[in-house]
């Protein structure tokens, strides 16, 4: 069943199948509009997908080279290309999940958008002590704070706002990737 999951997933699967199918379910339309039997029908209907492939076929090339230009292709190209892709990915920026930044543990996710990596909206705060969450308080009108529910730890925030001072954590993170990417490109 594993294997036959795949053949759908691959678009040349997806591409044998619908010729298949479609011959079978055409094959008596054709029969009743041309009043003929339906096995001629559909002998008829295999013949021409006979005549349109081997027209495609002998179009001045040889067959012996489309084989071995798909065999090059499949042995030789496509896995270097794969293993330069993977090499080429930024491995350490998607490791580069958790730092502690004005005294706090953060931690994060990446997501990518437009071929592009981001913090994610989610961003933890986590406290140094006891590992455990800080939630959003206030301890006045004007003075906000991050607060650990189980050891008591809190951080000042002064007149931050706690969206505004996760938007201030969130630029840091990416001031440290940029710089660390431009120390290793150096």
């Amino acid at each position: 069943m594993k294997h036959i999951s795949k053949i759908f997933k691959n678009p040349i699967g997806i591409g044998v199948t619908t010729a298949v199918l479609s011959t079978v379910i055409s094959t008596p339309i054709v029969a009743y509009v041309k009043s003929q039997p339906f096995s001629d029908a559909f002998v008829s209907i295999f013949k021409w997908a006979y005549e349109l492939v081997k027209s495609i076929l002998t179009f001045g090339v040889p067959l012996w080279t489309l084989l071995l230009s798909a065999v090059v292709y499949f042995k030789l190209i496509r896995p270097i290309v794969k293993a330069v892709n993977k090499t080429s990915s930024v491995p350490n920026l998607l490791n580069y999940r958790n730092d502690t930044i004005d005294g706090i543990r953060w931690e994060w996710d990446w997501v990518r958008y437009n071929g592009k990596y981001n913090v994610s909206r989610q961003i933890a705060a986590v406290c140094t002590t006891c590992n455990g969450y800080l939630v959003e308080g206030r301890r006045t009108f004007h003075i906000n704070t991050l607060e650990c529910e189980n050891c008591g730890y809190k951080k000042d925030l002064r007149e931050w706002e706690h969206e505004d001072y996760r938007e201030k954590i969130k630029r840091e993170i990416l001031r440290r990737v940029r710089n660390q990417i431009n120390e290793n490109s150096a």
